[in-house]
């Protein structure tokens, strides 16, 4: 059994792999926590792996507390995944459009590798969590590009910093609609601008690269992104879970063959 973990900036995700069956083994939130504590539980909740595969997307001291907190705890080899462009295997190839691919976040570039290997044809991806990233995907594997928004909870808290309003961040994001009160209407208008941010990713992959594009969506705020989505006669959307943990299951496979 293989255990591959997706550290994000909000939460650890992961999942055990076997004969390439992924289950689903621990999610928390680590941000506000003590970081070790919270790894420490993951530790406790899984048997002992085989191996691990761990992607990251924390600052290099925090990321390496962690593989040695890995390492310390079982004697199985740790794999920390860096993103690169290029060969990998020919189903998962993934040629990143960035000059520096390393400069692209390693979750984005196992999405885009999971999105490939097992959603053909053209995609754009759109990964909602502490920020809003969305990739655009031909269906050979050439990335063209992406984007970057703030994600939901950092959009309201740039309002409440830079304005008087006193804003409950723990509240839920509402339905796609108008507000009624100034919550409500921060809360509707974030998650619209969110979904507009996504449309306009869509528009350019058809307008500007001639695509004719899937929609995955995915992320710890998937769901209430979906439910503001304009989806156009040229796109089906979809929501995927744990894009990364796929993209991490295929990347440890093709290189233990």
């Amino acid at each position: 059994m293989m255990l591959l973990i997706d550290m994000g900036n909000t939460a650890i995700k992961a999942a055990s792999c076997t004969d390439g069956v992924l289950s689903p083994v621990f999610r928390e939130r680590h941000r506000g926590q003590d970081l070790a504590v919270v790894v420490d539980r993951l530790l406790t909740a899984v048997p002992a792996p085989a191996a691990i595969w761990l992607s990251s997307v924390l600052n290099p001291g925090c990321t390496s507390t962690v593989l040695n907190q890995l390492k310390a705890h079982w004697s199985c080899p740790v794999h920390q995944v860096i993103t690169w462009s290029g060969a990998v295997r020919p189903n998962l190839d993934v040629h990143i459009a960035y000059a520096d691919p390393q400069r692209l976040g390693v979750d984005r570039w196992l999405a885009m590798i999971a999105a490939k290997a097992t959603f053909p044809g053209d995609t754009v991806i759109a990964d909602l969590g502490s920020a809003l990233t969305v990739d655009v995907l031909r269906a050979d594997g050439r990335h063209l590009g992406g984007i970057i928004v703030p994600g939901l909870k950092a959009m309201r808290h740039g309002l409440s910093v830079g304005t008087a309003l006193d804003l409950d961040q723990s509240s839920p994001p509402p339905p796609p609609g108008l507000g009624v009160d100034t919550e409500s209407g921060i809360a509707a208008g974030t998650l619209l601008a969110l979904a507009g941010a996504v449309d306009g990713a869509v528009r350019v992959a058809h307008e500007v690269h001639g695509l004719s594009p899937q929609l995955l969506i995915t992320g710890g705020d998937a769901n209430a992104l979906a439910t503001a989505i304009h989806t156009s006669a040229h796109t089906s959307a979809r929501i995927i879970d744990d894009l990364v943990l796929r993209g991490l299951a295929l990347l440890s496979a093709a290189s233990s063959t």
